[in-house]
């Protein structure tokens, strides 16, 4: 029969693994799940790069084809230079607080006497970033960099400061791609008004954007 002597180093010893269990435990709840991380650290990367070219396109999704309602082309510079293809040959280009605007597709350009503050335009373009903040239970496969999770389509209204056709209501669905140490594209599907819409947002040349730079005016818009 055992003394009581010989029980107390077992009995440590079981003291401690039950401690270490429950730190173990603690510590993965307490940490943040790999899918999210590696997310938000992309999306803190690509809001920090110094240039990128931004293709924004909304889509109504009607018996699963998508019909492009809207699509913006943005290339940013830090701190301070802006341009931004708009469709029907609509273009702007902000360089130190100048806008010029083209209406023909770049072939002439009107200079406007209105000095412009890019902070807007700049948290327009962060936005996405802002919403991916809130990821939660994000879906992680790490041979194709896949991020997927859902949150309220209020929270989408929100970060994004979307006009929707009516309130905010159900859930959205959001998938997004990482390529190295950015994010590659963030597509958000939600319904409003029964009408499907897809978002999606594609980032190209991050860091390595082209120059934006002011072109030759040949008028001025009062």
């Amino acid at each position: 029969m055992p003394t009581p002597g010989r029980l107390m180093p077992h009995a440590a010893m079981g003291g401690l693994t039950a401690l270490s269990v429950a730190a173990l435990v603690l510590s993965l709840v307490q940490a943040r799940p790999l899918g999210e991380t590696l997310l938000r650290q992309a999306a803190g990367n690509t809001a920090g790069a110094p240039s990128l070219t931004l293709v924004e396109t909304v889509d109504q999704v009607v018996a699963g084809q998508a019909h492009v309602l809207e699509r913006v082309e943005e290339t940013y510079q830090a701190p301070d230079r802006l341009a931004a293809n708009l469709g029907g040959g609509r273009e702007e280009v902000v360089v130190d607080g100048v806008a010029y605007l083209s209406d023909n597709g770049g072939r002439t350009w009107y200079r406007s006497e209105q000095p412009v503050d890019l902070t807007d335009a700049v948290a327009q373009l962060d936005a996405p970033m802002v919403l991916l903040e809130h990821a939660r239970d994000v879906d992680f496969s790490h041979g194709e960099h896949v991020f997927r999770y859902q949150t309220s389509v209020a929270q989408v209204v929100e970060d994004l400061h979307l006009s929707l056709p009516a309130p905010a209501t159900g859930t959205a669905a959001i998938t997004a791609t990482v390529h190295g140490e950015f994010l590659k594209t963030v597509h958000l599907r939600f319904a409003s008004a029964g009408r499907d819409f897809l978002l999606s947002l594609d980032y190209h040349q991050v860091s390595h954007a082209p120059a934006v730079v002011a072109p030759v005016a040949s008028g001025v818009v009062p």
